[in-house]
């Protein structure tokens, strides 16, 4: 065979299977991939449990005593955004005006006021926590608090099996107490014998010595049983405080001195078991709160001290310095008083002789006024 017919045959086979390959059938389209399935939607997440405290205060709502613990309700609400809701009662509201402690102790409040005086049966030292009885000035007395007053508390409380707890640094602490409202003058020691009085725990045991017959009664009744006659005299809070209970109205003479009550300790509490199942924020910033609240208060009651005294003699009672002859004894009186209480109960002792040592440091560090110098005895404290 020519070459050129060889050439011509290879192209016709060629172009032969070119055609037979075009006429095949298409090869098939790979199958899309499938679609990816939706992801489910989330579950929606469970509503946050609100914690809900309830307390009470020794007061009705409005009194400076009172809007300490109101302010505290409303910010900590406030501030948890909802989370933990704290409300506040006025006194007599859920449990006995003054019986707050054990209120909290026995479960039917969380938290609120927290006087111990009626408690002294099984915390002796109760009495002087209040009114402090170390002649030891405010800002001094709540320092002293701070350091070793609420954590003596705190150990007492747990030994005694009590369900109370006191936040570090809480608790505020007002001017000293006016000596007394009365409605009749009082010039020497001798006007005290026979004076029928409502006193307030351990620093009205004095009154004792000089013959004035001594009661208690709580706050909201004292208004009535003087205009009644049922008592002559009464000592109840600071001149700021006590203008706001309208106590002027009923007793001409007011008495400054603060060598009875030099300090008042407003004490917040806690019910413990409660305080130790908040989670760690609540507890911070219920604490942080507090602690704001507590020096808010002082701050408060001090700055309107003057405006209040200023209020009684524009009303027309007699306001005037407690007099030196009743002043005087009274002190050497008070410390006798404490030393034969601290000679008996070993609590008391720890927690008075604890205060004295405070006074005699802060008076050798900065001064203290002429009326809270310690004597040179409580150095063996």
């Amino acid at each position: 065979m020519h070459k050129k017919q060889i050439l011509a045959l290879v192209a016709l086979l060629a172009l032969v299977s070119g055609l037979i390959g075009a006429c095949a059938a298409p090869a098939p389209a790979p199958a899309p991939a499938p679609a990816p399935a939706p992801a489910p939607a989330p579950a929606p997440a469970a509503p946050e449990e609100v914690i809900t405290w309830t307390g009470q205060s020794l007061t009705a709502l409005d009194t400076p005593f009172s809007r300490y613990f109101q302010r505290i309700a409303e910010r900590v609400t406030e501030f948890s955004g909802g989370r933990f809701e704290v409300k506040i009662h006025a006194a007599g509201t859920i449990v006995p005006a003054y019986e707050e402690f054990m209120g909290m102790h026995e479960g039917a409040l969380d938290w609120g006021a927290s006087p111990l005086h009626q408690y002294t049966g099984t915390h002796r030292w109760a009495g002087i926590y209040h009114q402090n009885a170390g002649r030891l000035p405010p800002w001094v007395y709540y320092l002293f608090l701070c350091e070793e007053g609420i954590d003596m508390a705190n150990n007492w409380f747990a030994e005694a099996g009590h369900d109370v707890y006191f936040i570090p640094r809480t608790g505020g602490v007002g001017p000293p107490e006016l000596f007394l409202h009365s409605t009749k003058a009082l010039e020497t020691l001798a006007d005290l014998d026979g004076l029928k009085i409502r006193t307030f725990g351990d620093t009205g045991e004095p009154f004792k010595s000089f013959g004035s017959a001594t009661t208690y009664m709580p706050a909201g009744e004292i208004y009535e049983s003087t205009m009644r006659g049922v008592i002559d005299a009464f000592e109840m809070s600071s001149a700021y405080m006590n203008y706001d209970m309208a106590y002027h109205e009923v007793a001409q003479y007011i008495y400054i001195s603060p060598i009875r009550a030099p300090s008042e300790a407003q004490a917040l509490g806690v019910k413990r078991s409660k305080w130790e199942e908040l989670p760690a924020d609540l507890q911070g910033l219920f604490g942080e709160v507090a602690r704001a609240e507590t020096v808010e208060y002082g701050r408060d009651l001090h700055s309107k001290e003057a405006w209040a005294l200023e209020q009684y003699r524009e009303y027309g009672n007699i306001v005037q310095k407690l007099p030196v002859e009743i002043e005087e004894p009274f002190k050497v009186e008070y410390d006798k008083v404490m030393d034969g209480i601290a000679a008996e109960y070993p609590d008391f002792a720890t927690f008075l002789h604890a205060m004295r040592a405070w006074a005699v440091n802060w008076n050798d560090l900065w001064g203290l006024p002429d009326w809270a110098v310690p004597p040179e005895e409580w150095r063996q404290y």
